[in-house]
């Protein structure tokens, strides 16, 4: 069941909610998850809040494990206060129904952005609260630029999170540098990056080099070859993934 609520011109509501029921050789199951979405934009502030819950068993097995047993809450806000400058800053909190993990994310940045240059720099706080008592924080200070060469076909860029002391606890919120370049033809884009991490939890780089290109209307093929080093030892693999719209009238696709 799907809700859409047009409150007025700048307010949407949105809302969705679903059941499920499986029943295969190993076993029977059922779920169910819901979701509500309130988007207020006007000429210079854009701003999100929201809420969704699915519980474990929720699902077909087509969902991302990553979405299934959570819940969530959280607020997005995007100011525009000059004609090139943003204040975009979220907060949320999420919690693993399954382990009791609980997660409260809060971050902001400064942004720039012209028809060659961007640029943001902001601070990120992450904290992580186990069942058991034990908590692992990440506190952040960001920073990163683009540039855009050659009448945008070609885009460097870099970035870098720098832990405040050795707040650099939360697994996938370490100090981290990545460089970037993106080669932009005609219907594709040519891209590698390396990215450096390290914290309390990890220490890795990885290489990544792709294309993702738009072989005809509506379609998006993306393809990525990643070479990873950890303290586990080397990893190198590929992602592969294509997206397809069909336009079937004026108004459905």
């Amino acid at each position: 069941a799907d809700l859409r609520w047009q409150v007025s011109p700048e307010t949407l509501v949105t809302a969705e909610y679903a059941d499920t029921e499986r029943d295969d050789l190993s076993a029977q199951t059922s779920g169910y998850a819901y979701r509500v979405n309130v988007e207020h934009r006007t000429g210079a502030i854009d701003a999100r809040v929201y809420h969704s819950y699915a519980d474990a068993n929720f699902g077909l097995g087509l969902q991302a494990a990553s979405q299934v047993g959570i819940e969530q809450t959280g607020a997005d806000v995007r100011i525009q206060f000059a004609e090139r400058w943003f204040l975009q800053a979220q907060a949320a909190w999420q919690e693993n129904l399954e382990t009791e993990l609980e997660r409260e994310t809060y971050q902001a940045d400064l942004r720039y952005e012209d028809e060659r240059n961007s640029a943001f720099f902001g601070v990120s706080s992450v904290s992580d609260n186990a069942a058991d008592g034990q908590q692992r924080e990440s506190e952040l200070v960001r920073a990163g630029v683009a540039r855009n060469l050659f009448r945008n076909r070609v885009t460097l860029r870099a970035s870098a999170e720098q832990s405040l002391g050795d707040s650099d606890g939360v697994v996938d919120y370490p100090a981290r540098q990545v460089l970037g370049l993106d080669l932009n033809l005609r219907t594709a884009t040519l891209f590698a990056e390396h990215e450096w991490a390290e914290g309390q939890s990890i220490d890795a780089q990885t290489t990544r080099v792709g294309l993702q290109t738009s072989p005809w209307q509506r379609a998006q093929f993306t393809s990525s070859l990643d070479n990873q080093v950890t303290e586990f030892g080397p990893r190198l693999f590929a992602n592969f993934g294509f997206d397809q719209c069909l336009q079937v009238s004026e108004r459905w696709t």
